[in-house]
């Protein structure tokens, strides 16, 4: 009886402790550890007991049966070592040795998985570079949150005195939508309705060349064609996406394609398609204002290495720019501040500047805010770091600084926990000013529904969206509406004062418009307003009241607060 109460303990023990599904389990070891760590336990805490699993099987079978020694135990380290968890971004001695958090040693943490290849609300696409491509399917790029700041690459310059006055003229306001082929024309709908000015087309609806080109020299753009003539025909200016893979001629992402020549016609006769000059266009002669050669080659976006992409980039501007030089061509976006130092070496393999647009992409995955992304345990990313950043990036390396957009931008209603619709609807508008203030030319929110990610509805890409998975619309949704109509054809963005009250003057298609908030707990404000005389309209930018004011003096007294207000007159 002794002996079945024993063995009736050690199976229940390891159950408990790893999920075993059968009592095979109990002599393979070799996955214990991973397996009680997916629990949430501890490295050190799941070594420890790990090892007494072992001992228990020890002394059912009479030998040892781990393939591999546990090779830190925790008394060895400490408990400082001990209490450390997968997914916190530090990779210490027991992680290491073992090998059981290769995210936190390879310098990945949650929020950087890719996306499944089939994915709606893909941001622009990436296919794993270890999978060879042959159906022209795409996975969506992410943000690069958790990226570790690698030591042996270039250092990056933030130190930029921004101008007080930047200028704009491309249209300030867009989405980022590669979304399942079936919902492009309900987002275009939506964008519309939003008086957008651009949507960018990317993941399977963007441009893949596998798609077009499956026979040598013959094009078939049936499948692209609605892609670009639906969001044209509702007004919305187009930027796509291009994808180098082909099956036929055996090019994986981020790879050069070894019949470049081929490359070149197929990205000409794409751009002469969709350049409205009535020469052989597609029907209607709707127009790709902007090609983007890839995405995120920070992350997965160069597998075949820096030079490769820098060739590929090479070639399509040249190719593009002999259908008509006005088409504009932009660089792959970079994934996150860190991707920089990656970026610095892709120019330095540049011998001049192949691109008109330079996109940078500003998630929140880890929570933070319009300024601040906190990424790593010991280091919170800066925005304007970030942008002094690329400007600076640009200026070494004797660039124009050309337009500046970010094609990817979010924050979630939901994820991380302390969110809420009313912190993502308040640091919408907060993203999209202070940004046009540091010379964004455009930005492009990352997804306009909430769709699953990864077969999550709560993960943070399935929680950017402006509308619920239930059709209803956010806060956000306001918010992003109450905006354009206050700040649409945005022209010129003054900033007045950034502080503890940030005052932003706005010259936009309907005259000056003030944007002021401010960060800390709401106080009493005496706002003086250059050229504001008599009767005020202010609206608050989330619930989109107005109120009047008869403006005597040259103040405008105003209890601010978080939520923004947009004053005019």
């Amino acid at each position: 009886m002794k002996y079945i109460m024993d063995c009736i303990l050690a199976i229940m023990t390891i159950l408990l402790l790893v999920g075993c599904q059968s009592s095979d389990d109990i002599t393979n070891q070799s996955d214990c550890v991973p397996k009680c760590i997916e629990s949430g336990k501890t490295p050190g805490d799941c070594i420890k007991q790990c090892e007494t699993l072992q001992n228990i099987s020890e002394d059912r079978h009479g030998e040892s049966n781990k393939p591999t020694q546990i090779k830190e135990s925790q008394d060895a380290l400490g408990n400082d070592q001990t209490q450390q968890k997968c997914g916190d971004g530090v990779c210490d001695q027991i992680e290491k040795a073992n090998n059981v958090c290769p995210k936190d040693c390879s310098g990945e943490l949650p929020g950087t998985e890719q996306q499944n290849e089939n994915q709606p609300n893909a941001n622009q696409p990436g296919i794993n570079p270890k999978e060879k491509d042959t159906s022209g399917n795409i996975q969506p790029g992410v943000d690069q949150s958790g990226v570790q700041y690698p030591s042996d690459k270039p250092d990056i310059e933030t130190d930029y005195d921004f101008p007080d006055i930047q200028y704009t003229n491309d249209g300030l306001f867009a989405f980022s939508l590669g979304t399942d082929p079936a919902d492009e024309e309900k987002n275009m709908d939506v964008a519309s309705e939003l008086d957008a000015d651009w949507v960018r087309i990317s993941g399977p609806t963007g441009l893949v060349w596998g798609h077009v080109e499956k026979e040598k020299g013959i094009y078939d753009w049936t499948q692209i064609d609605p892609y670009v003539s639906i969001p044209y025909s509702k007004g919305l200016k187009v930027l796509m996406t291009v994808l180098v893979v082909n099956e036929y001629y055996g090019v994986e992402y981020g790879y050069k394609p070894t019949d470049m020549e081929a490359y070149k016609k197929f990205i000409q006769a794409a751009a002469e398609r969709y350049d409205g000059d009535g020469i052989n266009d597609a029907p209607g002669s709707p127009v790709v204002s902007v090609w983007q050669i890839g995405n995120e080659c920070d992350l997965n976006g160069c597998a075949g290495g820096l030079a490769d992409y820098a060739e590929i980039l090479k070639a399509s501007f040249e190719a593009i720019k002999l259908a008509n030089e006005d088409i504009k061509v932009a660089i792959s976006g970079i994934s996150g501040p860190p991707g920089l130092q990656d970026y610095s070496q892709l120019l330095d393999s540049m011998d001049s500047q192949y691109f008109d647009i330079f996109d940078i992409h500003w998630h929140s995955s880890q929570g933070g805010n319009y300024l601040t992304h906190p990424i790593h345990p010991n280091k919170d990313d800066d925005f304007t770091d970030y942008i002094a950043g690329t400007i600076n990036l640009l200026k070494k390396h004797n660039f124009k600084i050309s337009d500046i957009w970010i094609t990817e931008m979010s924050t979630s209603d939901r994820s991380p926990t302390t969110q809420t619709e009313e912190i993502q609807a308040i640091d919408l508008v907060k993203r999209y000013v202070y940004s046009a203030s540091k010379g964004i030319d455009a930005i492009f929110w990352g997804s306009l529904y909430d769709q699953p990610w990864k077969n999550s509805d709560t993960n943070y890409f399935a929680t950017i969206g402006l509308i619920g998975p239930d059709g209803n619309q956010k806060m956000a949704y306001d918010s992003y509406r109450i905006m354009v109509e206050n700040l649409k054809g945005t022209k010129s963005v003054k900033t007045v004062y950034e502080g503890d009250v940030n005052i932003y003057q706005i010259d936009t298609e309907k005259g000056y418009v003030w944007v002021v908030w401010a960060d800390s707990s709401p106080q009493e404000t005496d706002l003086s307003l250059n050229d504001l005389t008599g009767e005020i309209t202010i609206i608050n930018s989330i619930t989109g009241e107005e109120t009047q004011n008869n403006l005597s003096g040259s103040f405008l007294s105003l209890t601010l607060g978080e939520e923004p207000v947009y004053i005019f007159q």
